[in-house]
């Protein structure tokens, strides 16, 4: 018994003293954003819906010779995450366009009203550069859910275009305080970019990109 506590208290000496002389150095400080754990958050800004595009397609010019109007607006999405890695996490989450662009053709007196919303999944990618600054790539699929609400003398109905596809982003992120994390960051949302011939029932989908600043709470383990 005396020589194990002999032993424990050589020990404890040259550690002080290894300490005290600088050759052993403390692991470097990771904020709390890049440690494991599950995280919610909050992302709202500014939608670019892209249904300008439309625009550009030959089976759909003849009906949009009027244009897109209240084509961009506000914007948010919801999301869960899982920190299982410093540089890695998953997020779940869903995203709603508040803006309804309209298309119009006078010729026609047709009017078209579009509602986008839509969940994703995505890895995401982390570096950070300190205790508190921080960047990330993601990349994974959505889940596009696209309603039209046509208006007109030739046809009035409700047309729905669900579809995968992929999406991606990139973002900055700040450690405020522990544990909440604030970010700006860009996300496209792909949609279906192919237009089907029977116009009159339309299946094509924008692609949004948004714009947003987020903020993020981390649950600790």
């Amino acid at each position: 018994m005396k020589k194990i506590l002999l032993v424990g208290a050589v020990a404890l000496g040259l550690s002080a003293a290894a300490f005290a002389n600088g050759t052993v150095e403390a692991a470097p400080v990771v904020g709390n954003a890049f440690n494991p754990g599950i995280y919610v958050g909050l992302q709202a800004g500014m939608d670019l819906s892209n249904w300008g595009n439309v625009n550009n397609s030959d089976n759909w010019s003849t009906y949009f010779g009027d244009g897109i109007s209240k084509e961009n607006g506000f914007a948010g999405r919801v999301f869960v995450g899982w920190d299982f890695h410093p540089n890695f996490a998953v997020e779940l989450g869903y995203f709603r366009e508040f803006n309804r662009p309209v298309a119009t053709e006078s010729g026609f007196g047709d009017v078209w009203r579009y509602t986008t919303q839509g969940f994703d999944l995505m890895g995401k990618l982390k570096y950070a550069f300190d205790d508190m600054f921080g960047i990330y790539a993601k990349f994974g699929v959505d889940y596009l859910l696209t309603k039209v609400d046509q208006q007109g003398a030739n046809t009035n109905g409700n047309y729905n275009t669900n579809n995968f596809n992929i999406a991606y982003g990139l973002g900055l992120s700040y450690e405020a305080v522990q544990n909440l994390t604030l970010d700006l960051s860009w996300t496209r949302f792909q949609g279906r970019n192919k237009v089907d011939g029977d116009v009159s029932q339309p299946k094509f989908q924008a692609a949004p990109d948004f714009f947003a600043l987020g903020i993020a709470y981390k649950f600790n383990y």
